[in-house]
């Protein structure tokens, strides 16, 4: 099993023959085994000599992308191995623009027109001229309990998913926000007499007093507790750089999860991440104006609300007409009218989507470069099915996650949780300055440097402005990073 390093497989047809580089077999993620069945996130391949089988779990969780070649296909944990592989580097102006506008790319879509993500249950079967490629959406049955029922169910199901990964003898290492997933992970291990050997806070780009509210939670449990900051010489733009590629350009964020990850690193330890707990118990991305729209039928509406119709101002003026001419929300429409049958369709357009395609890169391709193993307790078979079962007013008033962790932690689970707040204006300002000394020296096809400088030198003079630092760095250090690959991809 491979976990968190890149793997590929490249098959070539020459005449009769093959040629074949990359490992003929492969298994990534952590799965695990349980009640006779096959759970957890994953991916895998075999090549027979004749048939290239693939398949991710039954969420899709696993970051796994495939492309046709002109002879051949090759299939990748790494978008750029793909890229290296000889799939076309064409840009997807409208799936760029919803991962800029939106956070995420929907469906199987990249930023790639030739290179696609495996979708949700997803199997790939190839031969010579006949490719296959199918989904396969979990079926969940509706949940009739009442709520007391429906906490109660979810402390036994949850607590059961985390003694099902508990691996014996092995330290853990605990990425801890202020939050509700990773304090619920905490109290399970310590409840399991398995405490984490230490736990790690971010102070870097945080909107909560996470580290103040972490350290106070470890202290009454009596685990040992780090912070994780940034160091003042600290090159942010180098570490936006090794995790856009880490996580195939899949998003934005999580700058500061790769930082943590670096501090976490052991090769004997495990850890757990909350992925989707929020999204599944806590109503995270419920809100009633989506959720009116979407029950209204005002599908364009919803989807301007969710990736508004901004242009990509960073971008040179060569490409400025086509990406313009791309329409983003035919795409995104038709993956929010997936969900149209489902008592909690938001939810799940989240889940599948954002969750899918924007966070989960982090399990494998961050958390999974520094440990042996990252387990994902709130995906178990069991806690999925039960939560997602669920009506979507149990979560209206996003109290149910809070409640659950107080019914199963009398007293250190009531502890208060982090509150959110504005970016630190220091922050911004570091984000604007290294952000405008690394555009001093971007060359890239699909960055216009003059539009960089001129939007990150009024965000270091100008007030109003500052704000827009963060998102003005983390586009064009991405844009930089795409005009290379593609570079690359022609010499």
């Amino acid at each position: 099993m491979t976990a968190g390093r890149t793997a590929t497989l490249v098959i070539r047809t020459n005449g009769s023959e093959f040629d074949v580089a990359g490992p003929a077999t492969f298994l990534g993620g952590n799965p695990i085994y349980a009640d006779g069945e096959r759970d957890g996130s994953f991916g895998e391949w075999r090549w027979d000599g004749q048939k290239l089988r693939a398949q991710v779990d039954r969420l899709g969780m696993f970051p796994l992308f495939y492309s046709e070649l002109p002879n051949g296909i090759a299939i990748s944990t790494s978008i750029t191995e793909l890229v290296k592989a000889g799939a076309s580097v064409e840009m997807d102006w409208a799936a760029l623009k919803l991962l800029f506008r939106a956070g995420f790319c929907v469906g199987c879509d990249t930023v790639f027109k030739a290179v696609k993500a495996f979708p949700v249950g997803g199997k790939l079967t190839w031969t010579p001229g006949c490719l296959e490629v199918t989904e396969c959406y979990p079926e969940i049955k509706l949940n009739t309990l009442s709520r007391r029922e429906a906490i109660d169910g979810y402390i036994d199901l949850f607590r059961s998913a985390v003694r099902k990964r508990i691996v014996e003898g092995a330290p853990i290492r605990l990425p801890l926000s202020g939050g509700r997933d990773s304090r619920h992970i905490l109290l399970e291990l310590v409840a399991l007499g398995s405490p984490p050997a230490c736990c790690y806070t971010s102070s870097y780009g945080t909107m909560q007093n996470d580290v103040e509210v972490a350290r106070q939670l470890c202290s009454a449990l009596g685990v040992r507790h780090v912070t994780t900051r940034i160091p003042a010489n600290e090159d942010i733009a180098r570490t936006e750089l090794e995790k856009n590629e880490l996580i195939s350009f899949q998003a934005l964020e999580h700058g500061w999860t790769w930082l943590v990850a670096q501090s976490m690193r052991d090769s004997d330890a495990v850890t757990y991440d909350g992925l989707d707990g929020d999204v599944l118990s806590a109503g995270h991305f419920h809100d009633d104006e989506n959720s009116r729209l979407y029950r209204a039928g005002r599908f364009e509406e919803l989807a301007r609300h969710l990736a508004p119709d901004v242009p990509l101002v960073l971008i040179p003026p060569k490409w400025r007409e086509a990406a313009a001419a791309a329409d983003p929300y035919p795409a995104l429409i038709e993956e929010l009218l997936r969900y149209r049958h489902t008592q909690n369709p938001m939810m799940f357009f989240f889940l599948y989507n954002r969750s899918r395609r924007a966070v989960s890169v982090t399990i494998h391709n961050l958390w999974g470069r520094v440990l042996p193993a990252a387990y994902v307790p709130f995906l178990d078979r069991g806690v999925f099915d039960f939560l997602a079962g669920l009506p979507e007013d149990m979560f209206a008033d996003k109290s149910f996650h809070t409640q659950a962790i107080a019914r199963a932690h009398p007293g250190i689970g009531e502890m208060p949780f982090a509150k959110k707040r504005p970016f630190d204006r220091d922050l911004q300002r570091r984000y604007a300055s290294q952000g405008f000394r690394f555009a001093l020296s971007a060359s890239s096809p699909l960055l216009d440097r003059s539009a960089v400088l001129s939007r990150l030198g009024r965000s270091l003079f100008i007030r109003r402005y500052e704000p827009e630092a963060i998102w003005v760095f983390h586009e064009s250090v991405m844009l930089y990073q795409l005009g290379r690959l593609q570079l690359g991809a022609m010499h």
